[in-house]
């Protein structure tokens, strides 16, 4: 189970240095949002984040979800793909991403805990 005090040594600094907690929609700021630790917490309304893109080759984002009472999604912009093929990660609860910029147009898709499922939209 994910739970934010588990991303506690991430969190402090020993892998990412940066947070961000998502309780709805939005789309995803390359020049600040393409950091590090992004926690969705669909607890309250849907959480449908756009445009995930990398800002640059090996950057590194973690995509938790701690909660998918309502629907939780991560959508590439265009062009841009989940291992080469796919645009769309639907999470369910304590679900995870860890993703690696292969090029500004693909998501290496390094972990993925707890089945999140991947489709084209």
């Amino acid at each position: 189970m994910i739970r934010k005090r588990n991303l506690d040594p991430i969190l402090r600094g020993q892998i990412f240095t940066y947070e961000k907690t998502w309780t709805a929609g939005g789309a995803f700021d390359s020049g600040v949002d393409a950091k590090e630790v992004h926690i969705l917490d669909g607890t309250s309304a849907e959480v449908a984040i756009t445009a995930c893109n990398p800002s640059k080759v090996g950057q590194k984002v973690l995509l938790a979800c701690v909660n998918a009472t309502n629907a939780v999604t991560v959508k590439t912009g265009s062009g841009v793909t989940f291992n080469g093929t796919n645009n769309t990660a639907t999470f369910a609860a304590n679900n995870a991403l860890l993703l690696v910029a292969l090029s500004l147009t693909r998501w290496l898709v390094v972990a993925n805990v707890g089945n999140v499922a991947f489709s084209t939209t």
